[in-house]
């Protein structure tokens, strides 16, 4: 055990009453020390030093007497009662860094009571702490009594005190059967938030002027903690909890103190920083709408700790229907907004929606946000090779969309390289015209009639050659097509169109003559074809210039060949029916003549 010391309040005997002491007697208590050196400071009514004594410890008491005949003191110096000032110093003798010091100003004389303090501190109540005293007298003296509480009237460590019926010393109770005087009371502290503090308590007796007697009892006086946590929920009408920061549909809620528990709690609520003493209990009923947001604030006090919290419930925008969609115009006003590439020239990137008022919009660039934009259009010049991603963020409250488009300028034939493409293009027109060889020589045999005035077995020969050697280009072309270009699903589609055109316009031709009407069946592989064409176009989104393309191919390259075949072998038709054949040929060329037109004016012809 370390070594500690306790000093005892002093005591003192006088000579002649009322003339000071003649000996000062100062005691205590020691572990692990054995003597003590004790001296006094006596500041009032006399500034004096008493020399240092040594007292030896036995059974852990120590005593020491400070005497006028050993002229510690002058006479005059001490005085019974509360009439001194003084500071006693006592130190282990053994070990120097032991030591106690006790401050006081009274002085017991002659027989004193025994006394024993009993402390009970209570639960904090509004930031304060009540502490029972109670002091068992034991005396056959009547005497009076007073309390010296251990704090002043600050709150600070001082010498406070009260008479126990508040108006005067008044005397000791009678004695109880057990001859105990029962002295009790309770006293309010102001105690730290933080800290305990170390209190003495005093409890004094007096049977006159010069036999005051003191006994007194330390104890730790807690703090009064405010350790309130303020947790608030939001919910509905029907009691489903919504999570913090979420946007509410519109409607009615009840903000909710969820902790500390209603019991001895007062709550003082807010809205937007303005107090609102409409509710006071632990709820608050609030009505939220679209687009609106309000902080709900309460400031909760209980058992004198205050803690507050607050809580912000916004209602949610009303987003339904509200996308960003954005369309290309050229310079004439006309829609371009699914052609996969552009020509060179201005264009207008606008957005068609939200088309609501009250919308705010932030227009980039190749993601540079261009701060002069915030209307619904936006102005952009393509150059040549030219390629810009145009994005949309529109706003509208809590409500936010995104949208972006692609402008690209087109190659003047197509967006691949020449040495791929060309060879690619005469692959494919090898088979096509191969097909449209085996097309017409199925004619011929299916209908010799068309060739008339050949015999039938001539037209069953010319048919044979033709169905031999058209299979041969078909697959030849196919071959190198599909091994060197390995077309895409919408090459092979883009294919297929063109195949049932063909085989259409051969049908129908040949259906022209009389004895083979039957034919004219070839209008549905014709609209098959059409139909064919139109699902290409949708899914696979070809340049204008890749469709001009894929036209001229069919018509300049094929179509003409076996047109003039046609012509030749199915003599029939322009026997019986030369002014069909005649506008058969310039409907051919006709068509063939604006799909050049056409290509030229949007610049996919390269010179």
């Amino acid at each position: 055990m370390a070594c500690q010391i306790v000093i005892s309040p002093p005591s003192g005997q006088e000579t002649t009453a009322g003339q000071g002491l003649s000996t000062l007697s100062v005691s205590g208590t020691a572990t692990d020390c054995s003597s003590v050196r004790v001296q006094v400071h006596q500041t009032q009514p006399v500034d004096v030093f008493t020399p240092q004594r040594t007292a030896a410890v036995t059974n852990g008491q120590w005593s020491v007497d400070f005497t006028v005949e050993a002229a510690d003191f002058q006479p005059g110096t001490f005085f019974c009662g509360d009439g001194n000032k003084y500071d006693i110093h006592a130190e282990c003798a053994d070990d120097s860094t032991c030591f106690a010091s006790l401050s006081g100003e009274l002085i017991n004389c002659g027989d004193c009571p025994n006394v024993s303090i009993t402390i009970t501190p209570r639960d904090c109540v509004n930031g304060r702490r009540t502490v029972h005293l109670k002091a068992d007298v034991i005396t056959a003296t009547d005497a009076t009594y007073i309390w010296f509480f251990g704090t002043d009237e600050d709150n600070q460590p001082g010498e406070d005190s009260q008479a126990g019926d508040g108006s005067g010393n008044p005397w000791l109770p009678p004695p109880d059967s057990n001859g105990v005087r029962v002295v009790e009371m309770d006293h309010v502290y102001e105690p730290s938030s933080d800290q305990p503090q170390t209190i003495t308590v005093r409890f004094a007796t007096s049977s006159g002027p010069s036999s005051t007697c003191i006994a007194e009892r330390e104890f730790t006086l807690d703090p009064c903690r405010c350790d309130l946590n303020v947790v608030l929920q939001v919910a509905d009408q029907v009691g489903q909890v919504f999570p913090a920061r979420e946007c509410l549909p519109p409607g009615n809620y009840i903000v909710q103190v969820v902790n500390p528990a209603e019991s001895d709690t007062t709550y003082s609520w807010s809205v937007n920083g303005v107090a609102d003493n409409s509710q006071i209990g632990s709820t608050f009923n609030i009505s939220i709408a679209a687009g609106e947001e309000i902080t709900v604030s309460v400031v909760v006090t209980q058992g004198g700790c205050t803690a507050s919290n607050g809580v912000t419930v916004a209602g949610c925008e009303d987003c339904s229907g509200f996308d960003a969609r954005l369309r290309i115009l050229d310079r004439n006003r006309q829609d371009v907004t699914n052609e996969e590439c552009l020509p060179q020239g201005d264009y207008t990137v606008q957005a068609t929606s939200p088309a609501d008022g009250g919308n705010a919009f932030r227009w980039s660039v190749d993601n540079v946000v261009d701060d002069t934009a915030t209307d619904t259009t936006l102005a952009i010049a393509l150059g040549n090779n030219d390629r810009r991603i145009v994005t949309l963020e529109a706003a509208r409250g809590a409500c936010r969309d995104i949208a972006s488009v692609v402008l690209r300028t087109c190659r003047p034939a197509d967006d691949r390289d020449d040495d791929v493409f060309i060879p690619c293009l005469l692959f494919k027109v090898l088979a096509l015209l191969g097909l449209g060889l085996v097309f017409l020589g199925a004619v011929l045999l299916l209908c010799p009639l068309v060739a008339a005035p050949f015999p039938p077995e001539v037209a069953v020969a010319i048919g044979i050659g033709l169905s031999i050697g058209g299979a041969l280009l078909l697959g030849l072309g196919l071959l190198l097509w599909f091994l060197i270009c390995q077309p895409s699903a919408c090459d092979w589609l883009a294919f297929l169109w063109q195949a049932l055109f063909l085989l259409g316009l051969v049908m129908i031709y040949a259906g022209l003559c009389p004895g083979c009407s039957w034919m004219l069946v070839g209008v549905i592989p014709l609209i098959a074809g059409a139909g064919t064409s139109i699902a290409w176009g949708r899914n696979c989104r070809p340049t204008p210039c890749r469709v001009l393309t894929e036209w001229i191919t069919l018509f300049t390259f094929v179509v003409n060949v076996v047109a003039i075949l046609e012509m030749v072998l199915a003599a029939c038709v322009i026997t019986s029916r030369p002014i069909a054949s005649i506008i058969w040929g310039l409907m051919i060329a006709a068509v063939q003549a604006w799909l050049w037109f056409e290509a030229n004016r949007r610049n996919c012809i390269r010179t």
